[in-house]
């Protein structure tokens, strides 16, 4: 097996046959050291972290949901101007495309 990474962690051959014989894949531990509280041995998600987590994530979808044809224009890293674009101007910036 190679070395693997998982953002700045290099994964250890135990590491690796370990996750798969536990069924743990990269993303699972991405999300446990991302949103999982630190402790003498690592990180683990507990319950509270996951609620917290959960929480957040419901109001990011709201959110996201909320912003459907929000419209943020930029010009080499500077915004410019946001909007809301209407039905006309969806048509037209996706066609531009």
């Amino acid at each position: 097996m190679s070395a693997e990474r998982i953002g700045s962690y290099r994964l250890t051959e135990h590491a690796q046959v370990r996750m798969g014989q536990r069924a743990i894949n990269k993303t699972d531990i991405e999300l446990v050291l991302r949103y999982g509280e630190p402790f003498s041995d690592g990180y683990m998600l507990t319950k509270s972290a996951q609620r917290a987590c959960l929480k957040s994530l419901r109001e990011r979808v709201k959110r996201i949901e909320r912003l459907t044809d929000a419209v943020v224009v930029d010009d080499c890293g500077v915004i410019i101007t946001a909007y809301w674009a209407d039905k006309r101007r969806v048509k037209k910036l996706l066609a531009a495309d």
